[in-house]
């Protein structure tokens, strides 16, 4: 059976999208036109504003002329001393099928709600107000927040009763998660079954919390007995948020289309990309530009890359390709920071004579990294060597000239600083800086695209991003850089998205990339039992066998927990 959807609207835009997408109910209530106003949705509960006069002056002259399915007129129920039928006798008069109580009091907090009690304003008020508009022949729906308040309406009669999870997460105005999916599942599962035990017809209704897609909902009414949702911010300010960014972000990335690549700039990116760079980024292509002359020389060069910077790229083009011309030293290895100077120079020890790798006719550039550990005695006498192109053989003293290229790598900062001077001088004005990633923008999408690639994910399996999900991207700080590209992909295989992802998709990944470098969460005690009732389809005998535990023991952490289902 199709579950029946209804949209809480607050302009007549939104009621026109609403039926075009298929909505079988449209409700007119204070927090839909407060939306719209770019206020958030718990401006509907403060006293700024007439509840009623706002749901009726929108859905008058908005909403109700224009609609061809029902429409259900909010009801503030706080203010009604009087006569419970006269809103619903109101709402009759004026057109509408049926009526909701909102704002409703269960969105109010525990102390405010017991205060109000005192003066009748309850939820067993709003429950005889809607009971009233019942019996003159409307709809009625029915807001609660308790599996209490959920009896007390069924017992009551209500024909429609929605369980609402709060206020919804996601968007710039909403609110932080405080359940997750599961939590949901299992309340609904739990308030479903009591409104049902009462009356099977009775029609039970979602809305709120941490369903925000189509797809959240299908998770939680796998195991739930639900018979329809209710979107508020869902289908207005959400979808309104997103499909704004969207559009204007990408005539935001439109405009940067216009930047002409001229001949001298793709000549050199031509030249980088058999090499393994990827991206167009100016910084970028300046940094390509000096790195291809330096190629030309075989003078010492120092190469400025931050922590988690991939520079493969950069010592392929320093060695023409050949790989196996290279040879890497790395002071910052256990015992070697002291003898770093001799493997590079070549050293005589009893009988046996070590060539030094600069003077190694097979090797072509010779990668020093860390230099900065290496003592200070040993960096003068380095840098002298470099500055004559000659070492003394170890054995027979015999001047040899210097064959290889030494490249110094460094993450800047403290390692250039702790540099000799006579070293320092040597590398001025043969230093390069390797752009950041962060500092690449406009390429942090090529570079995922082609790590993905790499790890065998073809072209038509790399997911999409929507262009508010770019910009997300290009706003991150990447501080771990190559490094967290990559396990930003790993998360995204692991995943294994396949369409456009949204901002809070790529939160999400980000989010749990974060969390991969800093290691695994453990789940808490209550989320591994909630998500051993998901999985088993809230069976308990299941649930017991699946954790390895008695049915006793699982009735004992249920209660503990304050699970039900």
């Amino acid at each position: 059976m199709d579950l029946v959807v209804g949209a809480v609207v607050g302009s007549g835009i939104a009621a026109h999208a609403a039926e075009v997408g298929g909505a079988d109910f449209l409700l007119a209530i204070n927090a839909g036109r407060l939306r719209n106003m770019g206020a958030p949705s718990i401006a509907s509960t403060l006293p700024t504003h007439d509840a009623d006069t706002i749901s009726i002056d929108v859905a008058m002259r908005e909403i109700l002329p224009r609609a061809q399915v029902p429409v259900f007129l909010g009801v503030n129920c706080w203010a009604r001393a009087g006569d419970p039928v006269a809103p619903g006798r109101r709402a009759r008069e004026m057109g509408f099928a049926g009526v909701v109580n909102f704002p409703p009091v269960m969105l109010l907090s525990a102390s405010l709600r017991e205060v109000l009690a005192t003066v009748g304003i309850d939820a067993d008020r709003e429950i005889e107000i809607l009971r009233a508009a019942q019996d003159l022949g409307l709809e009625s729906l029915y807001y609660c927040g308790s599996a209490e308040e959920a009896r007390r309406a069924a017992e009551a009669g209500l024909r429609n009763i929605l369980y609402n999870f709060g206020w919804n997460v996601g968007g710039r105005l909403g609110h932080e998660a405080r359940m997750s999916l599961e939590e949901a599942g299992a309340i609904a599962h739990s308030i479903g079954r009591l409104i049902k035990r009462v009356d099977p017809t009775i029609r039970f209704f979602l809305e709120g919390g941490p369903i925000d897609t189509s797809d959240d909902l299908a998770h939680v009414a796998l195991h739930a007995p639900i018979d329809g949702y209710v979107g508020g911010s869902t289908l207005d300010r959400l979808p309104f948020e997103a499909a704004v960014a969207n559009r204007i972000a990408g005539y935001k990335q439109a405009g940067e289309a216009r930047r002409q690549i001229v001949a001298a700039d793709q000549e050199v990116l031509d030249w980088s990309r058999p090499l393994g760079f990827v991206g167009r980024a100016p910084c970028l292509i300046a940094f390509l530009k000096t790195l291809r002359k330096m190629c030309a020389s075989a003078h010492p060069l120092r190469v400025v890359c931050e922590s988690g910077l991939d520079d493969g790229p950069v010592i392929g083009a320093l060695s023409k390709g050949a790989g196996e011309a290279v040879r890497i030293v790395d002071a910052a290895q256990e015992s070697l920071a002291s003898h770093a100077v001799r493997r590079l120079l070549g050293h005589q020890r009893g009988d046996l004579t070590t060539l030094g790798l600069l003077t190694d006719p097979t090797t072509r550039v010779v990668v020093l990294r860390n230099a900065h550990l290496i003592p200070r005695g040993g960096q003068r006498r380095l840098a002298m060597r470099l500055r004559r192109e000659t070492v003394a053989h170890p054995k027979t003293r015999a001047p040899l000239k210097l064959t290889a290229r030494l490249v110094v790598i460094d993450e800047g900062g403290a390692d250039a600083a702790a540099l000799v001077p006579e070293l320092s001088a040597l590398l001025e004005g043969w230093t390069l800086t390797y752009p950041p990633v962060r500092a690449r923008s406009p390429d942090i999408v090529g570079l995922i695209a082609a790590r993905m690639a790499g790890v065998g994910r073809p072209p038509r399996q790399v997911p999409r991003f929507s262009a508010a999900a770019v910009q997300v991207l290009r706003g991150h700080l990447w501080a771990a850089n190559d490094l967290e590209i990559d396990r930003v992909v790993g998360v995204m295989t692991s995943l294994g998205h396949d369409g456009e992802l949204n901002p809070e998709d790529v939160r999400g990944i980000i989010g749990n990339a974060a969390g991969a470098l800093a290691g695994a969460t453990v789940l808490d005690a209550k989320t591994r039992l909630i998500d051993a009732l998901w999985r088993n389809g809230f069976h308990r005998g299941k649930t017991a066998a699946a954790l390895g535990i008695s049915r006793k023991t699982l009735y004992n952490r249920m209660r503990r927990y304050g699970v039900t289902g």
